[in-house]
């Protein structure tokens, strides 16, 4: 079943369709290592390998780590961010937009069987949207918590950065916070840069501040 929405002024095209299997298997080799810089605007949010780096900006009023790996708080709202490798026989140097939003389809199936069988999660309203943001193709998903959990809603924009499928993520725990919350997610995933080398984290602190 496929239509077309419009979501944050973006048109979006909406399957719940998995075209490629995702599995568990291990992705191409280069690793990423994440540092959160502090800048005028907010923050950066770097990912650096040994061949390639990419980057989030986070333009906010307030931006600051927290005591959990991969969670930070942005203007007082949980963000997530995480890498899953992509399996090694789907990763290629280059792929289609059209093949990463296969992949990426295929991640959320996979990453939904996981809550629901390895968290016990039985989650409600899968929403699963596709589009370009900056030019880039992610994935936007969304699902209703179980009624007896203080999270209402998960929302997760998904994309594709060299082998690794990069997540962000905000709990939802009031309607009123979801249009807020999908705004954020949207426009960090619009700031996405990717390089073809690694970046030098400390002249970039410098050249942020």
């Amino acid at each position: 079943m496929r239509a077309l929405m419009k979501t944050t002024g973006i048109t979006l095209l909406f399957t719940l369709l998995s075209l490629v299997s995702y599995g568990q298997s291990r992705g191409a080799t280069e690793k990423f290592k994440a540092n959160l810089l502090p800048s005028k605007t907010g923050a950066l949010l770097t990912y650096n390998g040994q061949e390639h780096a990419f980057t989030i900006t986070m333009d906010a009023d307030s931006v600051r780590p927290s005591d959990t790996p991969g969670i930070v708080y942005v203007n007082g709202m949980i963000v997530q961010a995480g890498l899953v490798p992509v399996p090694a026989g789907l990763y290629k140097d280059s792929l289609t937009d059209k093949r990463q939003f296969e992949i990426l389809q295929a991640y959320v199936a996979y990453e939904m069987e996981y809550f629901k069988k390895d968290l016990n999660i039985n989650h409600r309203d899968l929403e699963v949207y596709q589009g370009l943001f900056g030019g880039k193709p992610f994935v936007v998903w969304t699902f209703s918590m179980p009624k007896n959990d203080n999270i209402r809603k998960q929302i997760y924009i998904s994309g594709i950065c060299f082998n690794q499928t990069l997540s962000l993520n905000i709990p939802v725990r009031s309607e009123k916070d979801f249009e807020k919350s999908l705004e954020l997610l949207t426009q960090m995933a619009k700031t996405v840069k990717e390089y073809d080398r690694p970046l030098d984290l400390n002249q970039l602190y410098k050249e942020l501040n």
